[in-house]
Formats: structure tokens, sequence, C-alpha cells
């Protein structure tokens, strides 16, 4: 059948394509199919446009099937991959309108798998300053270090957890920390062997003053990063217990027209962009009880980091399952300027290498104390610029021109002061959690959930908005896997439903992506999607019945964490005892005498009171609400149980547009929905012993201190709602053009 200018042909045995049948591709190489975002009736496009359009791209190139979809999705399939990839590479011109990405059958997906470059392919690369040393502690003295350490409290204030030692390292600011209480003042017992050992070496120029310990569970790893010029001295040790690990070393290029530095953006499993191609490269593998060393130019002028992955690559074609790796990295503190001969990564030189190139004049401006009327202003200032790392050039990056289409005229101020709420947004990952939490709210924007002007003051207001999109696997054995959550995230798509916006990911995706192809994932219990923390999977079947039994015997104890508005009155635990019975829509509610519903019972305890404070206006106006932070322990696990049962008591939980967490009717105000699964205890352990999978979060931080005196919530809640209806812009604004409240998330 021919179309268009009878160039572009759909072949004679074709057929309409199943849009069910296809998913997206487990790695970034082109493939025969082909995915088209905003194409479709809906978008006005028929068969016989979508062809026309094709034929100006490609012209002579036959295609094997085709699906216009009702709405805005479409398929198209070509005889090869290499045909596709003319078409992709032409339709950004042609159409514009389009989002292109590559699909795959999972019936053609034989190819193997896309393996990370391996130790034996860089080892003509040198770095000058990088010694390893193997087994520099035997196995027995390696296992009594980590039973030390493991006796010791833990941070876990990021992603991994970490001990500090001597002076702690505020991941915030990248710099030592001000607060002489966050680490112990002298190293551990535990750890003065290995520094008399290292000493002896004679390898150290300093005395070594401050230790971090730091765990890699299997699937974690650490961008790549140069350690602060500013923070360390030189010479900086590493030695590996408990399992080995390949570390990434990467010398960066400098971009001379704009005096930006080119750090690269920190991958797994995908080919590196060409950019990168002349960048130098090395990987070296870590054995457990080895040590390395990085003096010179390895500790200055290269960047190093551990790619978030299970295996790692020695010879081509050949990976090794990762194991619990635990590191302790000894330092130097420097208490002066570094004068390195390395200016290109250091901060204390060359501070502009850290800021977009727009921001060099007023980086440098805000750097003269002159220039400052407001002297605390200037030291919290100069603390940010001089803190910031190089991750920070590409969330700017990727930010500011959202910002701008929101509506803000000075969206690099506005930036900064998403920092200077938030400074831990800068170690949030570009790839991981920025951009795909600007694509979500981009999306309701676009579905006009939320408004232009109510987006930008609640990404400014609330700067975690845009944090934790990455999921991270906790725990996992026999084939059951404990991983986190994030919130606002689906853990599947139902069936026939495709993705809402491109970069739109599931847990289920996540599966896909860390496992073979023929292992399919099996969810245990299930978490909403608002919902953050704890959820088990399975990836056979036999570990699925496992985990899935142990959930409908009760035989899982289950604790989250929520924030609701109020405070309750509760001075102990107490019992929340209901029926539940289908609602309104997806929504249920507490059934009345009579009605028949679902036994549903939950054991709740006030952690913490306090008041959450929020903006709600241009007035420069903020108020804050009374609100809690309750530890609650599901006894059954009915859907939107713990929502539900709060809500009757009078305590909402904060966010939860559905069931009245909004404060003042005002949905917008919070990011999410404070509700996040927290711990699991699983009689998994030797002779049916519990063991405990947590996921720590950031709730309590959210909370302001209260005086108990003013505990009250009453008059506190009917100001708030006097104060939103005194000024209409402050509710208005959060609302769509049909007057409804809208919710934050999708």
């Amino acid at each position: 059948v021919a179309a268009g200018r009878n160039s572009w042909f759909l072949a004679d045995d074709s057929s309409d394509l199943d849009p069910s049948e296809f998913r997206r591709p487990r790695d970034k190489r082109p493939t025969r199919h082909v995915y088209l975002a905003n194409c479709g009736q809906g978008c006005g496009d028929s068969t016989q446009s979508v062809l026309e359009v094709l034929d100006v791209a490609a012209p002579d190139t036959v295609v094997e099937g085709l699906h216009v979809g009702i709405a805005g999705v479409s398929y198209a399939s070509f005889a090869t991959a290499d045909a596709a990839e003319r078409i992709c590479g032409r339709l950004a011109d042609v159409a514009p309108r389009w989002v292109v990405r590559y699909a795959e059958l999972p019936a053609e997906s034989q190819r193997a798998p896309l393996l990370p470059s391996s130790v034996a392919s860089t080892v003509g690369v040198d770095v000058p300053g990088l010694e390893l040393f193997s087994d520099f502690v035997s196995e027995s003295e390696a296992q009594e270090l980590l039973a030390a350490i493991d006796a010791c409290p833990w941070d876990t204030s990021i992603k991994r957890r970490v001990q500090h030692y001597g002076h702690a390292f505020d991941y915030a600011r990248l710099a030592i920390a001000e607060d002489s209480a966050a680490a112990p003042p002298q190293l551990p017992e535990f750890s003065a062997g290995v520094v008399q050992r290292l000493t002896s070496l004679g390898r150290l120029p300093h005395v070594i003053n401050q230790l971090t310990i730091n765990e890699y569970l299997p699937g974690i790893g650490i961008a790549s990063h140069c350690d602060a010029h500013s923070a360390f001295e030189e010479g900086i040790v590493a030695l590996s217990l408990g399992s080995g690990i390949v570390m990434e070393f990467r010398c960066p290029e400098t971009d001379n027209s704009s005096g930006k530095l080119s750090v690269g953006k920190h991958h797994r499993l995908a080919l590196p962009p060409p950019s990168e191609d002349h960048a130098l490269h090395k990987n070296v593998w870590l054995p457990a009880n080895s040590l390395l060393i990085m003096r010179g130019e390895a500790r200055y002028a290269w960047q190093h980091g551990i790619a978030w992955r299970k295996t790692d690559c020695i010879d081509d074609g050949r990976t090794l399952a990762r194991g619990r790796r635990v590191s302790m990295t000894f330092r130097t503190a420097r208490h002066k300027p570094c004068d390195c001969q390395w200016p290109m990564l250091c901060n204390s030189q060359n501070p502009s290498t850290h800021v977009l190139p727009s921001r060099l004049g007023a980086a440098t401006a805000q750097l003269e104390p002159k220039q400052h009327e407001d002297n605390e202003h200037a030291s919290q200032t100069d603390s940010l610029i001089n803190g910031l790392g190089s991750n920070m050039v590409f969330i700017r990056d990727a930010v500011e021109p959202l910002l701008q289409v929101w509506g803000s005229a000075t969206p690099s101020e506005h930036f900064d002061l998403m920092c200077q709420r938030w400074p831990a947004l800068l170690q949030c990952g570009v790839e991981t959690d920025i951009k795909p939490r600007l694509a979500q709210v981009s999306f309701l924007v676009g579905e006009g959930v939320l408004t232009a002007p109510a987006c930008l003051r609640l990404v400014v207001e609330q700067p975690r908005t845009l944090s934790d999109y990455a999921i991270q696997t906790l725990w996992e054995r026999d084939g059951l896997i404990a991983v986190h959550k994030p919130f606002d995230m689906r853990i599947d798509l139902p069936k026939g439903e495709r993705h809402r916006w491109p970069g739109e990911r599931t847990v289920a995706d996540w599966f896909e992506e860390h496992h073979p192809p023929e292992a399919r994932v099996r969810f245990c219990n299930q978490l909403d999607h608002a919902t953050s923390g704890v959820l088990l999977l399975a990836s056979t079947k036999a570990a699925g019945r496992v985990g899935s039994q142990l959930f409908q015997d009760r035989r899982v104890e289950k604790y989250y964490l929520a924030l609701v508005l109020g405070h309750p009155p509760w001075q102990d635990e107490v019992q929340l005892f209901d029926r539940l019975i289908d609602g309104d829509g997806f929504a249920r509610r507490i059934a009345q005498p009579g009605e028949v519903g679902e036994e549903a019972e939950t054991h709740a305890r006030v952690v913490k009171r306090g008041r959450w404070p929020f903006s709600v206006s241009d007035r420069d106006a903020t108020l804050a609400v009374p609100a809690a932070l309750l530890e609650v322990r599901l006894m059954t696990g009915r859907r939107h149980q713990i929502r539900v049962q709060l809500a009757a008591a009078g305590h909402p939980i904060l966010g939860d547009a559905t069931y009245g967490g909004e404060p003042g009717g005002s949905s917008a105000v919070a990011y999410r929905t404070f509700l996040h699964a927290h711990r699991l205890r699983l009689p998994l352990g030797h002779d049916g012993a519990m063991i405990e999978v947590e996921d720590p979060c950031s709730f309590e931080e959210e909370l302001e201190q209260i005086p108990e005196a003013e505990a009250g919530r009453g008059a506190a809640l009917t100001d708030l709602n006097r104060s939103l209806e005194s000024g209409s812009s402050a509710a208005s604004e959060f609302r769509n053009e049909s007057g409804d409240a809208c919710p934050p998330t999708c």
C-alpha cells in the first residue's frame, strides 16, 4: 500500500501492531521498533498522516507494522534496527511534537546483556599516584574489624550507611562539618593497628586524623567525584572489607570555551556519551582486604566512583556478583586553603569550576566581603559557594530552565534559594532523581493538575519535591528482595496502560533493568502510589510463595511513619479498630452501623509534636500548622487502612488530599503524602528469628519545634482556615481552572 510520494511503503503482509506486547528496551541500543508519544488519533494524527511524516523523514523505507493509537501513543516497526535508527535521527526535525523512543518485543529480545566496561579493557591506562596493596589485612583481621564496626552506630542520613571519626564530613556542603559533636574526636580503638601499619609504609606525608566508614550493599554506589581539596590533605587511603568491587577512575577534561569543568554524568550500564570518549578512564578491581592509596595526581586530578549495580566485569564478558563491602577511608583534615598544582578540580584555587559560566561574575562578586552589607548573609553565601561540588552544575542546568518556564523571572536566584532551604538537594542524582521529578511535575502542569505558579512555588519552597526517585536494594536473600520505593511511584502498570510521561518508571521497570530477562517480578506486599518505604519483592515463584504467605498469615511486623495534622492527645500507644468499606471512586470509608466491612486494626503512638511551616501566597507570609510524627503498626492489611483510620480519628495524613490532609483545603501545599513504610520484621532468620529491614526517612526534619504549652490543635487550625479564606490568592493558585482542589501528585 503506497503512501505520500509513493516512496514510503507499508509491507503487504503487515498487520496492525498490538501495543500491549511492547516494552521498554533493557538497554539503549536501537531496536527495529519505535515508540511515538504525542502521536495518535487524539493528537489529530491518522495512519495516512503518520506515513507521510515518515516518508519525509526517510524515503524508500518499508514499514512492517503500524499502530496509530486512539489517544497519543503509536508504534511503528521496520525491517532492521538500522532502518529504525535512521528514522529516529530525522524525526526530531521533521516532527518535533513527537517523543521518539525505541521499543522491543520480548519474544525478539535475545540479545546478550550490555555489560559495563571491564577491568581488562582499561589495563593499559596509568593513573599516576595510585597504589594497590593486596591482602593488606588477613581474613581473620578483616572479620574482627567488621564485627567491631557493626557494633558501632551507623549514620543513615544519606543513601548508604556511614560512620565518621575524628572529623565528620558535611555531605550538604562537601566540607568538614563545623559541628564538633558530629563525630567522636578520636579515631576508634579498633582502627589503631591499621593506622600503625599505614604509618610504617611511609607513603603518607601527614598524620591520619579522620576516618570515614562506608557500607556498600549490592546495587549501591557513589557518584564520580574528587574528595574536596579544601577539606583534606594529600594522601587518601581506602581499605576494602567483606567483598571486592570495581572502582572507576576518570580524568575529566575542561571545556576551554566556557571555563566550565566537564565532569560527565555517572551511569550504570549505559554506554558513555560521545563527549566522554576523549576522557581517560581506568577501572580498578579492589579485592577484599586490599588497600588503595591515592596521592598526587590520583588524589587531586582524577575523579573516582562506584557504579550503582550488583555485578562487576573483570574480564570482557565475565561478571562477578557483588557482596557487602565496607570501606575504611583514612584521611587528614585540612585547615587551610589548598595550593596544589592541579587547580582544575581544586575548589580552593578555582571555585568557579563548580559554578555555571553564566554565574561566574556573580560568584566572584559575592566572594568579596565588601559587596555584602549583611555579614551573616555573606557568610551563608560564601559557605554555599565554597562547599558546592561539581554536581551543582548539572542540577542547575536541569532545574533553572523549567523554573523559567513556570514563571520565574529570576531562576538563578530561585535555584540558590532552593539550595539554601535544603542543601542536600545538591546530593541528589541528576539522572536518577532530579530529571525524573522535573518530568513528573511538568506532566502535572501539562495535565492541568497544577498551575505553573503553584508548581513554581511548590518546587522553590519545598525542594524535596525533586528528590527520592531512585529505587535502592535494602536486603536480599534466596530470591526475596526488599527495596526502597520512592514516593509518588507506581509499583507496576495496570494491564494495557502505558507510562504517563517520558521518564516515568515503576518498581517493575527497575526490576527488569536489574535482573535476567527470564526473571519476573512478584510483589509480596503492596504500597500505594503515594507511599514510600520498604517493599518486598520476589524474583522466583518459590520465593514469591514464601513472601506472600508470610503476609497472608500476618507473620510480618509492619511499621510506618506518618506526619499527621493536629496533635493527637494520646500519651501511650492507641488501638484503632474499625471496619472499612468502599466509598466513592477508589476511596474508602469507615462502615456505618449495619454495614458489612473489612476488619482493620492499627496501633499508633506519637513520636514528636511540632509545627509544619508552609508558604501560602506571594505575600511572603508563612503559616505553620500543628502536626505530629506518628509511628504506626499495621496489624491487618487493608487498602488505604492507615489513611482512612487516621483521618477518622481526626488526624489525617499531611498531603493526603483524598482524606482531608490538605491544610485549609489547599492541596498543593505539601509536596507529598507523608506516609512511609519504615520497617519490616520478617521471620526468616535461623529457627524463625526475626530479620529487620529498615528504610529511614527524614519526616522528623520537616517539623518545627513547638512548646508543649502550644500543643492545642483546634485554635491553630481555625486561624489557618481564616487566613486562607481572607487571602483568596493564597488558595486560588493551588486550584485548577475549574476551581477544584488539585492533588500535588498524580
